[in-house]
């Protein structure tokens, strides 16, 4: 198993990249496919039209966010992997680090290309407009 450390500068300040984070419409608005998400530890989300899903583990309001995290690829008998987001004050804005862990090496390159290529300058584009 193999873990990945990144983050990306988000031009919104944490609390609106967290609340985005865990609303559904606006999180579909980013990703531009279907996310259902109940913001509250022991919620269930589904992202990506349901490609990705797992359950919010822990939430500090406008700090962090824990969810364990699977994809439709993984074999039943795979664990979840867990991905813990932390929404810094930055100057310009929220530092949004990821620590994504617990992933198979099978898909470790995977995840940072969904994570960097993907997610980050989605983001990024959000978060500048609203």
């Amino acid at each position: 198993m193999s873990d990945l450390d990144l983050e990306c500068i988000l031009l919104s300040p944490p609390k609106a990249v967290y609340q985005g984070w865990l609303d559904s419409w606006i999180h579909g608005a980013i990703t531009e496919a279907l996310a259902a998400i109940e913001p509250k530890v022991e919620g269930n989300f589904r992202l990506w039209s349901g490609s990705v899903q797992g359950k919010i583990l822990d939430l500090i309001p406008n700090q962090k966010c824990t969810m364990s995290w699977r994809t439709v690829e993984f074999p039943l008998n795979l664990p979840d992997t867990v991905v813990t987001i932390s929404f810094h004050s930055h100057k310009n804005g929220t530092r949004f680090h990821i620590y994504h862990t617990d992933i198979p090496e099978v898909f470790i390159e995977q995840f940072r290309f969904a994570w960097e290529d993907y997610y980050f300058p989605r983001l990024q584009r959000f978060f500048v407009v609203h």
